[in-house]
Formats: structure tokens, C-alpha cells, sequence
């Protein structure tokens, strides 16, 4: 299961296996249960909402995992409701001919609205050219670098000044503002 997935997402993926210590994959059969709780406050005295569920199972036989693409509207992974923001996912596995069972403990992916991380550094401004110039990092909400066309916006005295910029594989866009424009009493954002 992904450590984080946004609410804009339709699917996600469970992956369950096993292993022995001497490498080779366990043979069997997985049962997996995948859950949204509703949120417990402390003054609650019985819980108004009942945990969305599902159980998924299947028998594991060369490939070593039992994969399933999960849909995510079972798990209504809007903001408004009473549901915790995060999906917690149990499984065990029964050896075939053993009958021996192993359970996993439990997995979480974290449910977000962020679906962009930004961040800006400010590297220098110079007053003599009018120049600043710093640098922009763009990452999904789990964390993965951005590499994708960027455009800042910065605002200033009412007038607009838009610059495009393409992030590199690290997800990161060096960039040169030209602020002779601006004034030193100008409130400017981007």
C-alpha cells in the first residue's frame, strides 16, 4: 500500500506476500482487509459512523503477492466528512499444507488534499541590477519530484508578471525575477 495518496485518486495498489528467512516465497492463501475509521472524539459516547471495509483474498502460487488495484470510492475520500484521513490495511497468510498463519501488522496510507508540495528559497536580490534571484521545488504529496512546466505569478503595484519555468528531474527550477519595476514600499506575492 502507498504511504500517501490525494483525494483526486481513483486507485491505489495492495501488494501482500511473504517470504521465508532463506529467501524463498511463501505458497498460500492471503486475506486482507482495508479500512476507513470514522473519527472517535473522547466526549463521544458511541460512535455515530461505522468503519468502511473491504476485504480482498486470493492465493498466492509462483508469483510470490496477491495484487489488487483498490477503488477509492469505496472509501469516500472526500473532506467533508467524519472519516480519520488515513486507510489502515491488516493481512495474514495461511502456508499451504501447513495450515501455519502469519499475520502482518498494520499498514497505513495517509489520505491529503495537498496535492503539490512547493517550496522557494530566496538566493539573492540585488539592488544595483534589479535582480532576484532564488529557487523553486516542486514534489507530489508523497514526496516525489515534480518534472513539469511551472509558471510564477508575482503581483505588484495592481500589474501582473507571469515567468515559466521547467523543473529539472530533482524537481527543482532556478529563477531570475526582474524587480526594477517594484518599489521598496511594494507589497509583492506570488
Amino acid at each position: 500500500m502507498p504511504p500517501v495518496i490525494t483525494i483526486l485518486e481513483e486507485k491505489f495498489h495492495l501488494q501482500v506476500g511473504g517470504m521465508y528467512t532463506y529467501g524463498k516465497l511463501v505458497q498460500g492463501k492471503v486475506q486482507a482487509m482495508v479500512c476507513r475509521k470514522p473519527i472517535c472524539y473522547s466526549w463521544s459516547v458511541f460512535k455515530t459512523n461505522q468503519d468502511i471495509c473491504r476485504e480482498h483474498s486470493g492465493q498466492i502460487k509462483g508469483e510470490g503477492c496477491l495484487a489488487v488495484m483498490l477503488d477509492t470510492k469505496v472509501y469516500n475520500l472526500t473532506l467533508q466528512n467524519s472519516y480519520q484521513f488515513r486507510l489502515d490495511a491488516v493481512a495474514s497468510l495461511e502456508e499451504s499444507g501447513t495450515g501455519l498463519e502469519f499475520n502482518t501488522t498494520t499498514q497505513t496510507c495517509r489520505v491529503t488534499s495537498s496535492i503539490i508540495h512547493s517550496s522557494f528559497w530566496i538566493i539573492s536580490t540585488t539592488s544595483q541590477d534589479h535582480h532576484t534571484v532564488g529557487w523553486l521545488k516542486l514534489n507530489s504529496a508523497s514526496g516525489i519530484p515534480l518534472n513539469t512546466k511551472v509558471f510564477l505569478t508575482v503581483y505588484y503595484r495592481g500589474k501582473m508578471q507571469t515567468e515559466t519555468y521547467l523543473m529539472d528531474h530533482t524537481g527543482v527550477a532556478s529563477f531570475t525575477l526582474d524587480t526594477s519595476p517594484w518599489r521598496d514600499s511594494d507589497k509583492v506575492s506570488s
